[in-house]
């Protein structure tokens, strides 16, 4: 079977870093207010806002008073520049998700060279380059303003340096290598402080990996080098605010569990749904948290445990394949853990904190593909069936290049639908509602929202965070029972946000001193197919009553 010139295959792995690349430049270019909202989730206008405010002399706060821990350092830090520069709110959502892209395709590149070393097949880097650069999830995560680029980025380099090690291509660096490693995990830590799940397999890996008269000197150098990096972060946190996770980690799911437990529920309740809440995650997940068809990624994820679990036992199977392979099922586990966590423990989980699933994935599928040996065990298939079968001919491959356009016309298409319809269409009921308190209130005004990111960052506006996602002072409020002392004390004139939804769902949480507060409709926002669950924005003027 005789390969494609080597243009041809470099011309088709390039087509698919254009075509990813043109799909988010296109976007970038041509998108306004109005659709960037409804693709860049409320998370990423706190990071946004947080971000001028500090650029601005003003702290860490997204309101200007309350200052705040809850975002994910390393990401803020790369923002800071850009919030610095950037001559308005609009153009520093199109520099957060340039950078959003460029982290991207360096994730690509990282994750097409890993695979590329693992294979001679040339089609198994692509197609696992397909399977992420071209994923309808990965392109509208990459646009999403969020941290996550970053992170996935971060352990698709750590992922790639550890399974080289694991494979006999670096052993012998020494501490070069360690040192690098342990700066990498402190800072994949710094992208998104859940992935300590993460940065304790590829440690123990890396650490499992080394030989046995240099092993706790690479574990005592790369554990050194991390808490180095990660250290000033969690010191600072918790000195400031009495913890070392973020508030926007321990607020809403706080408020889920409270909310479940007023209800009448007992503590053995409140672990079945946890629970429940997780196996319903693992089964949606396989479709809508990485973007692959469920029917594909079950079958795939089945097949490539049969094809190790094969090789395993096979004598030509390589000490180096081996490693690879419980490297890989450390970081399943790992992955399996975080999940576990955000969804039976948390309550909380969100599409965005299993992004690595999308390049973890791929390197699965495409080395368990390599070691099924497609080169030699397709042709045998072929010649089973059909005895009389030719060599590869010019028809075969032109079957072939039809095949690798389906695969990419699929995704691509796919991509362009999710560009085109966002997956947060009440979000510009949102925009609709800082354009209003914008236009139609003073400059000092105050405002307070449960879901407060987007108008907070495009009214103009002090708008207070009530959920507690982005403002410690807001979650010891919920705590107490005092929110609306907490809007009195804020200086708090409007309320908006998505009614009577919201206010039901947080009503315990207002304390006393709402039987004594006025809250008047002034203004409804009511835009077609922009509701959220039947509410719609309300905009109360806030008084006492007489």
């Amino acid at each position: 079977m005789s390969d494609p010139s080597d243009r041809a295959k470099q011309a088709s792995v390039l087509a698919v870093f254009g075509i990813g690349l043109l799909l988010r430049a296109i976007y970038l270019a041509c998108a306004g207010e109005q659709t960037l909202v409804t693709l860049v989730p409320d998370d990423a206008f706190y990071y946004l806002k947080t971000a001028r405010n500090i650029a601005a002399g003003l702290g860490s706060t997204f309101d200007g008073v309350h200052p705040t821990n809850g975002y994910h350092p390393l990401w803020m830090g790369l923002l800071l520049p850009a919030a610095a520069l950037a001559p308005s709110p609009l153009a520093l959502v199109r520099v957060a998700l340039a950078m959003g892209t460029a982290l991207s395709f360096l994730t690509a590149l990282v994750l097409y060279r890993l695979v590329r070393r693992a294979t001679a097949i040339w089609y198994i880097p692509l197609l696992a380059l397909i399977l992420f650069f071209l994923n309808p999830r990965a392109v509208a995560s990459s646009l999403n303003g969020l941290e996550t680029c970053l992170s996935t980025f971060l352990f698709t380099l750590v992922l790639a340096l550890v399974l080289s090690e694991a494979g006999g291509t670096t052993r012998g660096r020494g501490r070069g290598f360690e040192a690098a490693l342990g700066l990498l995990l402190g800072l994949l830590f710094l992208a998104r402080t859940d992935n300590v799940f993460f940065v304790a397999a590829f440690y123990a890996a890396a650490v499992a990996l080394a030989e046995r008269p240099v092993r706790w000197r690479r574990a005592a150098v790369m554990a050194a080098l991390a808490a180095v990096v990660a250290a000033p972060w969690l010191a600072w946190s918790w000195a400031r605010f009495g913890s070392p996770v973020q508030v926007s980690g321990l607020s809403v799911p706080w408020v889920h569990h409270e909310l479940f437990r007023l209800e009448g529920h007992t503590a053995l309740q409140a672990v079945g749904h946890g629970i429940k809440i997780f196996l319903v995650l693992l089964w949606e997940g396989l479709r809508g948290e990485i973007g692959y068809p469920r029917a594909f990624s079950a079958t795939a994820i089945l097949l490539s445990l049969i094809v190790f679990a094969v090789r395993w036992r096979d004598p030509g199977c390589t000490v180096g394949m081996r490693r690879s392979a419980l490297v890989l099922l450390g970081v399943a586990a790992a992955s399996l853990a975080q999940t576990f966590v955000h969804s039976a423990i948390r309550w909380y989980p969100r599409p965005w904190y299993f992004d690595q699933l999308m390049v973890f994935l791929p390197v699965v599928f495409a080395l368990a593909f390599a070691l099924f040996e497609p080169g030699q065990t397709v042709p045998r298939a072929v010649r089973l069936l059909y005895p009389a079968a030719a060599p590869l001919n010019a028809f075969s491959r032109g079957l072939l290049g039809l095949a690798l356009v389906g695969v990419v016309a699929v995704p691509t298409a796919c991509s362009v639908q999710t560009l085109a319809r966002g997956d947060w269409p009440w979000a510009r009921e949102m925009l609709a509602a800082a354009h209003w308190l914008r236009d139609n209130t003073p400059r000092d005004a105050v405002a307070a929202s449960f879901n407060a990111g987007i108008i907070g960052y495009f009214s103009g506006r002090r708008v207070v965070n009530l959920d507690g996602s982005i403002d410690n002072a807001a979650y010891a409020a919920l705590r107490h029972r005092e929110l609306m002392a907490f809007m009195e004390r804020s200086g708090v004139g409007y309320y908006l946000d998505f009614e009577p939804m919201t206010t039901e769902s947080f009503g315990p949480f207002f304390g006393p001193l709402a039987m004594h507060a006025s809250m008047k409709v002034i203004h409804e926002i009511v835009l077609p197919g922009a509701d959220w669950e039947g509410s719609n924005i309300r905009i109360h003027k806030i008084g006492v009553r007489p």
